[in-house]
């Protein structure tokens, strides 16, 4: 069997690398890091809401 690369049987070989020569774009260095902050803002404005609505509950 010439072709056990299993790029070979696809043609995959042939396809441009997504990678460019100058490494990965600023914007996608910083994307991690983004969607952290945007997800521990959104766990943290839940938890406050809750803690609200739950004192509410209480106080009355």
């Amino acid at each position: 069997m010439t072709g056990s690369n299993p790029a070979s049987l696809t043609g995959a070989s042939k396809l441009p690398s997504k990678s460019s020569p100058l490494g990965p774009s600023p914007f996608r260095q910083l994307l991690p890091v983004t969607l952290c902050i945007i997800s521990f803002a959104t766990v943290l404005s839940i938890l406050i809401i809750y803690m609200d609505t739950t004192a509410w509950e209480y106080a009355n």
